[in-house]
């Protein structure tokens, strides 16, 4: 089987770090999957509590109200550039991408070309989504207490 753009960047990120930081990519790139297929619909109903360029925000609030949907934390591909991303995913594996759904003044869809991320179990999304006040990746959160143990 063939690696797809986002898959091989995550790869090469474990490839090329040293210490905690490569073996955290290399844990991400195991396990995180690829997903595909968007729905369109859903993302545009919850574009509307959304804010632009809040995706981890969006997402959390989002996944937390609605238990029913996945928060997934990793890439999305938009015109070929990997770019840090959360989104969601239904029960039919669909993609919910609230943020790049929110209408702007162009007349081009802002979804992604490919979503590639890891699951964050509700439990623990739920402990670490305010724990600072800047962003710290929950992937990596998620990680660090599974190492503990």
């Amino acid at each position: 089987m063939t690696m797809n753009d986002l898959e091989e960047f995550q790869k090469s990120l474990g490839d090329n770090f040293e210490g905690n930081i490569g073996i955290y990519h290399k844990w991400l790139f195991f396990n995180s999957k690829t997903y595909t297929d968007i729905n369109k619909m859903d993302s545009i109903k919850f574009s509307k509590q959304s804010k632009i360029k809040r995706c981890f925000d969006n997402c959390i609030k989002i996944a937390i109200r609605h238990p029913e949907l996945k928060y997934i934390e990793g890439h999305v591909s938009c015109f070929g550039i990997p770019l840090e991303h959360a989104f969601l995913v239904n029960d039919n594996n669909e993609i919910i991408d609230p943020t790049l759904a929110i209408s702007t003044n162009r007349e081009v869809e802002r979804y992604g070309d490919q979503y590639y991320g890891v699951e964050i179990p509700r439990e623990v999304l739920i402990k670490y989504r305010h724990r600072e006040n800047i962003y710290t990746p929950i992937p990596y959160l998620y990680w660090e207490e599974m190492n503990k143990k």
